[in-house]
């Protein structure tokens, strides 16, 4: 009960704040699509700022985790406000209606280009004649189990991400951060509480990620409920608070790369807790953004109701049009960036025009 009143209190944000948010949502999905582009298309050619790039567009990815924390918590307040309590069905339509239209659109149109591929590759295969060290990883393929797994969102659980669309390692993330939070509030039910606690305890067996990154999911959560509560902290207690996170990570990645065995992935680590460093630090940006002291002006903002669309889509596409063009671009510099540019913007477009139709779908009352 001491959890349920928690979350009874609901303020709304102000019109400002949700429009810099949406600002920030689509700007987010865009830095990520041209990360992306740059990694398939530039970085034979120019490698030097792999690094940075890569790190850029995960930084972007840990956003969009936070701030979907923040609004789901924004919007089970509202639920549980609206219905005197949290109304399980009502949550789980929102949350099915958001995901699945865009989701399985997505996974239909990966499995539409894998097929007709060898079609229009310039290897006539799948093949890809050139691509670079660092995106080795991504080819057209797509097998029966990893391909399953996408579908039932335990890629990176059970099964590995499919190389032809590496932006799906996210999504089962994101989703069994529904379910748990969903199972938390279920009204008057320890058996929901206890399977929550034993499904993150599996999850992060599973994939150790998932606990760092929930803990950015939660850090948006909190975020809103200071907002909800009008808890207004000083500067030097949010200072103390992020310098405290950020100390304790870097004494976790000095212990990984000194203690670990040589056989555990160190990069992976160092990469994971990095996002949860970024990634709590955009909860913090969001709650001083919901009181307003702070505020953004980003490009973006047409982008934020597409995002999820173009989000799912845009690897493939970019990999599709990659293995199409990629033996004509590399002729000279000015004609493979004008290329990368346009080819990223036109995916981008793309994503926007087919975004505004199927996020609109309602396929649960």
């Amino acid at each position: 009960m001491t959890l349920i009143r928690l979350f009874q209190r609901f303020t709304p944000i102000e019109q400002a704040v949700s429009h810099q948010l949406d600002m920030l949502r689509g700007f987010s999905t865009a830095m990520v699509l041209f990360c992306h582009a740059y990694l398939l298309f530039l970085y034979p050619v120019w490698p030097a700022v792999m690094l940075p790039v890569y790190l850029f567009a995960h930084a972007w990815v840990m956003a969009l985790f936070a701030l979907s924390g923040f609004l789901i918590c924004k919007s089970a307040c509202y639920n549980i406000q609206q219905n005197h309590q949290f109304s399980v069905k009502r949550y789980a339509f929102s949350r099915l209606n958001r995901i699945v239209p865009p989701f399985y659109f997505g996974c239909a149109a990966l499995l539409f280009i894998y097929l007709i591929s060898p079609w229009f590759f310039a290897s006539g295969s799948r093949e890809l004649a050139v691509i670079s060290d660092t995106m080795s990883q991504a080819k057209m393929v797509l097998d029966v189990k990893s391909f399953t797994g996408v579908l039932l969102f335990v890629n990176g659980f059970l099964t590995e991400t499919p190389a032809s669309n590496f932006s799906f390692w996210s999504l089962p993330f994101e989703v069994w951060f529904y379910v748990l939070f969903g199972l938390l509030l279920w009204p008057r039910n320890k058996i929901a509480i206890f399977i929550a606690v034993l499904l993150l305890l599996v999850l992060s067996l599973l994939n150790y990620a998932f606990l760092l990154y929930s803990l950015i999911w939660c850090g948006g959560a909190i975020a809103a409920l200071l907002h909800n509560h009008q808890r207004q902290l000083k500067a030097g207690v949010l200072i103390t608070l992020f310098s405290s996170v950020t100390i304790v990570l870097l004494l976790l990645a000095a212990i990984g790369l000194l203690m670990l065995p040589a056989e555990v992935d160190k990069p992976k680590l160092l990469l994971a807790l990095y996002g949860t460093l970024c990634g709590i630090g955009f909860g913090l940006l969001f709650y001083l953004m919901s009181f307003q002291r702070i505020r953004i002006r980003l490009p973006g903002y047409r982008l934020a109701r597409s995002s999820y669309t173009i989000y799912i889509l845009h690897f493939p596409l970019l990999l599709f049009i990659y293995g199409i063009v990629q033996p004509y671009i590399y002729r000279n510099s000015f004609l493979l960036l004008a290329a990368t540019w346009v080819i990223a913007c036109a995916v981008m477009l793309l994503g926007l025009i087919v975004g505004r139709y199927i996020e609109r779908l309602k396929p649960f009352p």
